[in-house]
């Protein structure tokens, strides 16, 4: 049964393989769509839809990859994928819009650009147990991402509450986005707001937290409001 306490989720996957129907008894002919089955199975459970090549009649290849609506990305690399025109634009399209990628390694070199993130083997995800700690740490990155959204929030209850859930967001995964955060800060209105947003910076202990939160105060007439 699917999570309905949490929001929805699109994850684009993105592959080399061509795509195949799945057969009657469940099969595949190719392995990484057999692999995006399980995936969107498991993914289900966790309130997160799994995008396989999501291509419409008559539609224009190249401008559609470059616009797929997605919050995420698990690129599934092979030497097929890293060769793959359609791929790089996928993965660029996915930098280009801020969306967090999850790399899953089948084979091949890992490229420079993606080493610096811990990624699966794709034998983990043969696991229900691989395929939840995925979709765990993909909510987890487009959790704050949405929060960081909704501090602009013209309606203050809502701001507010947006502020004090990325407060109780991942520590680690908001240090990745400090930097947007102080971006974003002189153009939130609600000062408690402001103020939530603050102390969840401080709580990421990052080394620039602090530096930051000087600067942020700046902007601020009197201490934050308790």
């Amino acid at each position: 049964m699917g999570n309905s306490g949490q929001d929805r989720i699109t994850v684009l996957f993105s592959h080399a393989c061509a795509p195949e129907i799945c057969h009657a008894k469940g099969r595949c002919t190719d392995a990484a769509v057999c692999r995006s089955c399980r995936l969107s199975r498991g993914f289900r459970r966790q309130n997160i839809h799994l995008l396989v090549d999501p291509f419409d009649p008559g539609d224009h290849l190249m401008l559609r990859m470059q616009t797929f609506r997605f919050d995420a990305l698990v690129f599934l690399i092979s030497e097929q994928s890293l060769m793959s025109k359609p791929c790089t634009i996928e993965r660029d399209t996915a930098t280009t819009n801020g969306r967090p990628i999850f790399s899953v390694h089948a084979n091949g070199v890992v490229p420079e650009d993606l080493r610096q993130r811990f990624y699966l083997k794709e034998s983990e995800l043969d696991q229900p147990e691989g395929i939840d700690r995925l979709a765990k740490a993909i909510r987890a990155h487009v959790n704050v991402q949405r929060h960081i959204t909704a501090t602009l929030d013209e309606e203050p209850s809502r701001s507010r509450q947006a502020a004090r859930d990325l407060y109780w967001d991942d520590p680690s995964v908001l240090a990745e986005h400090l930097t947007t955060l102080e971006g974003k800060y002189p153009t939130i209105e609600d000062e408690y707001t402001r103020a939530w947003v603050a102390w969840a910076i401080q709580r990421t202990k990052a080394p620039q937290a602090v530096p930051i939160v000087e600067r942020l105060s700046v902007h601020e007439a009197s201490p934050y409001p308790q």
